[in-house]
């Protein structure tokens, strides 16, 4: 209980303003706490911004170069691409998924384990959060808060996050919050890869 109240007030310390939410860029600069629970400290790509914190937690999604990795992996000033979300129950910025801009540093080699056509396929590095409106076995339409409808392709290798699970297309459904990572064909179509949603589990006290 103690370290949770400790995160909280380093965030309030940090961020006068209410964090920004959504989809963000900014450069890393530090992470305290472990790898279940934490507060990270982001300096926003414009320079007059003033650094903020948001809540992370093992349910994160972390990634440089198609590869999952940790915060430990992750040096300061390295430029981050994130989507923000708000806790239900604290009403804090947390931090859903995370795209480090960059090749992964030699001094931290990690082992390859994307699936085969993620060999030869463009790395998504856009990313999209909306209310799913419709779902077919190869397309998707979400609905966002600045850009409205959009339309993507979903490609036989699309994975699909439930609370840090992996789960089938099936389980995908019209209503939902939802949180993509896409990139851009070779035929200039929108196509995702991967599809992340549920529920923002919160430590007890």
């Amino acid at each position: 209980m103690h370290l949770w109240l400790s995160f909280v007030l380093a965030a309030a310390a940090l961020a006068e303003d209410p964090p920004p939410l959504g989809i963000v860029r900014g450069h890393f600069i530090g992470y305290e706490g472990t790898m279940a629970a934490g507060i990270v400290t982001v300096k926003l790509a414009k320079p007059a911004e003033t650094a903020y914190a948001c809540r992370s937690d093992g349910r994160t999604y972390i990634e440089r170069d198609r590869q999952r990795i940790h915060w430990r992996d992750v040096a300061a000033g390295d430029s981050l691409e994130l989507v923000t979300d708000r806790t239900h129950r604290l009403a804090q910025c947390y931090v859903r998924m995370v795209h480090v801009v960059g090749p992964q540093p030699a001094k931290y080699p990690i082992v390859r384990t994307e699936r085969a056509t993620e060999s030869f396929a463009p790395r998504g590095s856009i990313f999209y959060s909306g209310v799913v409106s419709k779902v077919e076995p190869g397309r998707l339409w979400i609905r966002t808060r600045t850009d409205g409808l959009k339309d993507l392709r979903l490609r036989p290798d699309t994975r699909y996050t439930a609370n840090g699970d992996a789960v089938e297309r099936e389980q995908l459904l019209p209503g939902m919050r939802v949180y993509l990572r896409a990139g851009i064909s070779w035929d200039d179509d929108l196509e995702i890869y991967q599809v992340t949603w549920g529920e923002i589990l919160t430590p007890k006290p």
